[in-house]
């Protein structure tokens, strides 16, 4: 089987035995602004909070590359 798209509940050990799985990204990004104290409304909920926030931030960073419409990602410590 084959699974694509966004995916819910990526974390967790539910569901089917994972043999690869994998993000793509080609060419490069540039930050345009730094939004920190800054709330984006519209956003789309990518991931519960309770991973290290370091790694949390990565991941939220990495999902928002990793996806051509993607063009503004935040993360918070209360919500992921």
């Amino acid at each position: 089987s084959c699974y694509q798209g966004l995916g819910e509940a990526c974390f967790g050990s539910e569901g089917p035995e994972v043999v690869d799985a994998g993000r793509l990204q080609h060419g490069q990004y540039r930050v345009i602004a730094e939004l920190t104290g800054v709330q984006l409304m519209g956003l789309s909920f990518g991931f519960a909070a309770g991973s290290p926030q370091e790694q949390a931030i990565k991941r939220c960073r990495d999902l928002c590359l990793s996806l051509l419409p993607c063009q503004a990602w935040q993360y918070s410590s209360e919500a992921g």
